[in-house]
């Protein structure tokens, strides 16, 4: 698994959007989600995107993101 600590940018791809956000795949087996206040509403699924990490869930291999501006 790549480092994605808290600050570190990266990039992802848009897996699906849901009433929480926008899940984002990081690499195999590694999500992020960017919260749904978070992200505009022309963000579609498949969407390649710039991300800040903002918060690590080492346990279950998850990122709370953020788009990069």
């Amino acid at each position: 698994m790549s480092d994605y600590t808290e600050g570190t940018t990266t990039k992802g791809t848009v897996s699906q959007l849901n009433s929480a956000g926008a899940v984002i795949k990081l690499e195999e087996s590694v999500e992020g989600l960017i919260p749904v206040k978070e992200y505009p509403e022309t963000i579609k699924t498949g969407d390649e995107v710039d991300v800040l990490v903002k918060k690590t869930l080492m346990r279950e291999r998850r990122f709370i993101l953020a788009l990069k501006k």
